[in-house]
């Protein structure tokens, strides 16, 4: 959870090999955190039901833990309503640059709309457009995605389209058990069969969709630090809970999301304050919620330092102090007894 929020703050890269690591567990803490933020500013969210979104969150909090719940939450989808979701963070693999098998993590979101399955991938990075696999090549997937590198913008969420059946439920449950890392040795012997095959899960999802696209949502690309985990759900939560805004781009229209009257920076800050409230009652050192306590103080400095550069400048000051916060707060959580941080990329 430390990590976590430390990550969640831009300060900080995951610290551990963490390609090679294989559960991504820690994060799913945050939805927690964030159903505590929709009981404080539920005025925030006036037209949404409150508490089918905490079900929700609640629900997809249960299944991220025991992927075997999935086939009961599935059909308890209420149809064409937004605030009724599954939402889980996965690993998928991939290779990384020095030839290994490794991971990265993104979130799926999961609605039922008009009598289907949407399951959509939230990835900020778009590593299937970095690394493309043969599917994404022949897809043309780089051609269907918008990403502009000066402005550093993306369209993150890819959907496909299911069709609500038995067997459906049962693949995409499959799909899910193998992102979350929860196969059995029977089912690893059953469901993955032959050579490393990259980007699995994400092909289970095509071989039973009826159509797959982009969206045309969009987001902030990752690119200040090496939290893939963390930042995607963190944008994914905001997808959820957020009041799209059409913007046009190129005669292009597209789509922010962004909370009502609650800034990203303030928004990072109470996060961070609920994640302190809820490791000091869990029994946390005061070593652990001091360095917390640190973190929020530097972003919010930092965050300070940012309105003084002029907005050409900004991506590159970014860039260069989250190159240095990494190095600095990484050295402070290795000192750390409490941090045992064990997340993938």
């Amino acid at each position: 959870m430390c990590s976590t929020i430390i990550q969640n703050l831009n300060l900080m890269g995951n610290p551990i090999q963490e390609k090679m690591k294989k559960v991504p567990n820690a994060v799913i803490e945050l939805m927690s955190i964030y159903q505590q933020m929709l009981d404080l500013h539920s005025d925030k969210f006036p037209d949404r039901n409150i508490p089918l979104l905490k079900e929700s969150f609640q629900k997809s909090l249960h299944s991220s833990v025991e992927t075997k719940l999935l086939p009961f939450y599935l059909n308890e989808l209420k149809e064409d309503h937004p605030d009724s979701f599954l939402l889980l963070p996965i690993n998928v693999c991939m290779k990384l640059q020095n030839g290994e098998d490794g991971y990265h993590g993104m979130d799926v979101i999961i609605r039922k709309v008009r009598g289907d399955f949407e399951v959509a991938t939230y990835d900020k990075a778009q590593i299937r457009i970095i690394s493309p696999d043969s599917q994404s090549i022949q897809k043309k997937l780089r051609a269907a995605v918008y990403i502009d590198d000066q402005k550093k913008q993306i369209t993150p969420i890819y959907i496909y389209k299911i069709k609500n059946s038995p067997q459906k439920i049962k693949a995409i449950t499959q799909a899910l058990r193998i992102g979350r890392l929860h196969l059995n040795w029977f089912e690893r012997n059953e469901l993955i069969k032959g050579p490393f095959e990259e980007y699995r899960p994400l092909h289970l999802f095509s071989r039973c969709a009826k159509k797959e696209y982009y969206s045309n949502d969009l987001a902030t690309s990752q690119y200040v630090q090496d939290n893939c985990m963390v930042n995607n759900l963190n944008g994914a939560m905001k997808y959820i809970l957020g009041v799209k805004k059409q913007v046009k781009i190129k005669n292009q229209i597209f789509y922010k999301s962004s909370i009502p009257n609650l800034s990203n920076g303030d928004f990072k800050k109470e996060l961070t304050q609920l994640a302190i409230v809820h490791l000091k009652n869990s029994g946390a050192s005061s070593k652990t919620i001091k360095i917390l306590q640190q973190a929020l103080v530097t972003y919010l400095d930092e965050k300070g330092k940012r309105t003084e550069v002029s907005q050409q400048e900004k991506i590159s000051y970014k860039l260069k102090k989250g190159k240095e916060t990494h190095h600095a707060w990484l050295q402070k959580t290795l000192r750390s007894q409490d941090l045992k941080i064990k997340q993938s990329r």
